[in-house]
């Protein structure tokens, strides 16, 4: 007896992976298919009303056609390594006074993050950058490692801190001090590494040099062996730092396939650039794709809205917009930023 499985085109990666024996950590993240039209019989044959309806669905939405042929095995992330101090408040903070909290210390960094999911949902990550000497470096890598994410890059000092305070209701106010991740150049990218079917940029590495010129390397590189392209703005602080325009320019300069931002962060840049699939996280609301609004569809207890962002990316680059909503779903119904 055979048992048949109905798999969506968005869920190919993960099928294809299982079948091949790579899920890693027997983890294999499935969503129910969507109902198709039935079958209906014209002139003595059978012809499939989902057929047409998936063909106009393609047509109506190009960014869909992103995922349509891709088959995504390794992912390999740019940015930071850090160490995360999550601090979930049981009131807000009161000038002077004491509040209670729950605090716990892990691995974060938006590029550990997005590897650290990209595992989680049935792909290979290889993390790319600085980690930190000293205890602090030794426990995030330890922490991706049991996780599954492949590392490459330097070993620098200045350990990494963000400090994310939680409020009640779980959103989020961040604290970064990014040690010496930013001290990553051009000149330590292993042109090995890139051999990947999709490289993310976070835009943290795009904030200053020598990051900046590494991030350009690895993008003609990973582009010249046919991986696709994804940045994440991070914050619009950031953005700003770097100015709207020149950012502009540099979403342009990597010819990005996919820009991933929130509101706050689609508003400071202006619109999308290129010919960049334009996501905008809108977090409770589910997300825009290209203008398309997709609501989330799983109900769950906010607690703490770190690494929502980079969950989402993650499911995006492995399985499409049902399995980002899913993964920053699962991502804020816990503390901390990784799975």
């Amino acid at each position: 007896m055979f048992e048949v499985f109905v798999v969506t085109v968005e869920q190919l990666p993960v099928a294809r992976r299982a079948l091949e024996c790579r899920q890693p950590r027997g983890r294999l993240a499935w969503s129910a298919p969507a109902p198709r039209p039935a079958a209906r019989r014209e002139n003595g044959r059978c012809t499939e009303e989902a057929a047409d309806h998936e063909r106009s669905q393609a047509a109506a939405s190009p960014s869909l056609l992103v995922h349509a042929s891709m088959v995504v095995v390794l992912v390999c992330t740019l940015g930071d390594a850090l160490l995360d101090v999550v601090v979930v408040l049981e009131r807000d903070l009161a000038t002077g006074a004491d509040v209670r909290a729950t605090t716990t210390v892990g691995a974060g960094g938006q590029a550990a993050n997005v590897a650290a999911w990209v595992v989680e949902l049935g792909a290979r990550a290889r993390f790319v950058g600085t980690r930190a000497a000293g205890p602090a470096g030794r426990l995030v890598e330890a922490a991706l490692e049991e996780r599954g994410v492949e590392i490459a890059g330097s070993v620098g000092a200045g350990g990494g801190v963000v400090v994310s305070l939680v409020a009640p209701g779980g959103e989020r106010t961040m604290a970064s001090d990014r040690g010496g991740s930013s001290a990553f150049g051009p000149e330590q990218v292993d042109p090995s590494w890139l051999e990947c079917d999709h490289l993310h940029i976070s835009g943290y590495a795009l904030a200053a040099e020598p990051m900046r010129a590494a991030a350009m390397r690895m993008a003609a590189l990973a582009r010249k062996r046919g991986a696709r392209i994804s940045v994440d703005a991070a914050a619009w602080t950031v953005v700003e730092s770097v100015g709207t325009g020149p950012f502009r320019s540099l979403l342009a300069e990597l010819a990005a396939d996919v820009v991933f931002c929130n509101e706050d962060e689609d508003r400071t840049l202006g619109g999308p650039v290129g010919n960049a699939v334009w996501i905008v996280k809108r977090g409770a609301f589910g997300a825009t794709v290209d203008g398309r609004h997709h609501d989330s569809t799983t109900a769950v207890r906010v607690l703490d809205t770190t690494g929502a962002g980079d969950a989402f990316a993650a499911g995006w680059i492995v399985g499409g917009i049902s399995l980002a909503l899913d993964a920053a779903a699962r991502c804020v119904a816990r503390p901390g930023a990784m799975p």
